[in-house]
């Protein structure tokens, strides 16, 4: 099965090429309820994101092709339009149990976080 999800993304600026990426996760019940969301990566960090960013075969890489225009790096001030399929080989980096998942992200350049991300995604089961 295949979904497709697109959405607009904007910089507002450009970032260097020394940059850190910043991800937390989150799985709740499908209703989304706070009292049952649990950490499922809490603070991770990618060092040397700009190196990262062209790698093939990883967990970003579909995310990463999706950009129009490409995602570069140094990443330049602009808007994206990002359209992903999202196919179930995506989940062979790791299990994505049913459930809603929450995601916040972000960029750290300088110490200072230049930008964030906050997005969630119902993930089930579909009897056909």
């Amino acid at each position: 099965m295949v979904q497709c999800a697109t959405d607009e993304m904007e910089f507002g600026r450009d970032f260097g090429k020394d940059i850190i990426g910043t991800a937390s996760v989150w799985k709740c019940d499908l209703l989304g309820a706070p009292d049952s969301c649990e950490y499922f990566i809490k603070d991770f960090r990618l060092s040397k994101l700009c190196e990262k960013i062209p790698e093939k075969n990883q967990a970003w890489t579909t995310f990463v092709e999706a950009f129009d225009p490409k995602l570069t790096c140094p990443i330049k001030k602009g808007k994206y339009l990002v359209t992903q399929q999202v196919k179930e080989d995506v989940f062979r980096f790791f299990p994505v149990p049913t459930g809603l998942w929450k995601v916040k992200g972000g960029i750290i350049e300088n110490g200072k976080m230049v930008f964030c991300l906050d997005f969630h995604a119902k993930v089930f089961e579909s009897k056909q």
